[in-house]
């Protein structure tokens, strides 16, 4: 199958895509890494992206961590949620349930696609946050891999609020002697934010979940975020085999891209947990 190749509104099997899945009215776009070697496992990866910049300064870490996987003989898709990326729309009218549903149908298009049984979902940031509420929704996630995860929304929207400010004062005004505070701003790095979601947003707190997200998961933290490690004792709580690993790395959701640094060694991490996941 060609790159791009598209049956029936959906991906169809072969050795790669990047193409575009999903209902007429919903198109995603995403591309596969299909699992190299003899030693296939039967688990498909799939990665949920950042949000905003973090989305841009992460992709070529996301593209090498999704290579990686393939190598070590796991099936791994990437997609963008809807109005994001390469996928179709845009973001004004997004609310979370909206991206939760996009992980969904990648979920579905991944299976059917590689025909792997179990699924394990990987998210950075927020991306971790959307998959871990994704995961806990559906109920047949294997395993969960939450990278620096945001788990609490509100102190994200004023990291956010805090950084655009910066960047405005820095880049295009000079600093006012008294700054103004816009208390729900529609805009944050360049992402568009409707009130509805600022909301959402501000009101997720990951350990106040009830729910078992998955049977297994792995949380990485290489900035020593006293929040990850209470989400793991959260975790613990619901019965999730959980394993916290500390790496230190920089953070390559916030580097410069044009720098096109790779953490190494938080990669390494999530491939070789994920490669060694007895399901």
């Amino acid at each position: 199958m060609g790159p791009g190749s598209v049956i029936s509104g959906s991906l169809a099997l072969g050795e790669r895509w990047p193409g575009y899945f999903g209902p007429p009215e919903r198109r995603l776009f995403g591309c596969h890494h299909p699992a190299q070697g003899a030693d296939v496992h039967d688990l498909v990866v799939v990665l949920c992206y950042p949000l905003s910049q973090e989305y841009t300064y992460s992709h070529r870490a996301y593209v090498n961590l999704a290579n990686r996987l393939a190598q070590a003989g796991l099936n791994t898709g990437r997609f963008d949620y809807y109005g994001t990326g390469d996928s179709a729309g845009d973001e004004d009218d997004q609310i979370l349930a909206d991206w939760l549903g996009d992980i969904s149908a990648t979920i579905v298009e991944a299976r059917r696609v590689t025909r792997c049984r179990h699924v394990a979902l990987v998210g950075l940031r927020f991306g971790a946050a959307l998959a871990a509420l994704a995961a806990a929704t559906r109920g047949d996630v294997a395993a969960l891999v939450l990278w620096d995860p945001v788990v609490d929304g509100q102190d994200y929207l004023e990291q956010l609020r805090v950084r655009h400010q910066e960047a405005l004062w820095t880049l295009f005004f000079d600093r006012p002697a008294v700054e103004p505070l816009d208390e729900r701003p529609s805009e944050l790095l360049g992402f568009r934010i409707n009130p509805r979601l600022y909301d959402e947003i501000s009101a997720l707190n990951l350990t106040e979940m009830k729910t078992k997200p998955a049977r297994s998961a792995l949380l990485v933290d290489s900035r020593g975020d006293p929040r990850v490690a209470q989400l793991a004792e959260h975790y613990e709580q619901l019965r999730v085999d959980v394993s916290l690993q500390h790496v230190s790395e920089f953070s390559i959701w916030a580097e410069d891209p044009d720098k096109g640094l790779v953490p190494t060694r938080a990669l390494q991490t999530i491939v070789t947990w994920l490669s060694e996941l007895k399901l």
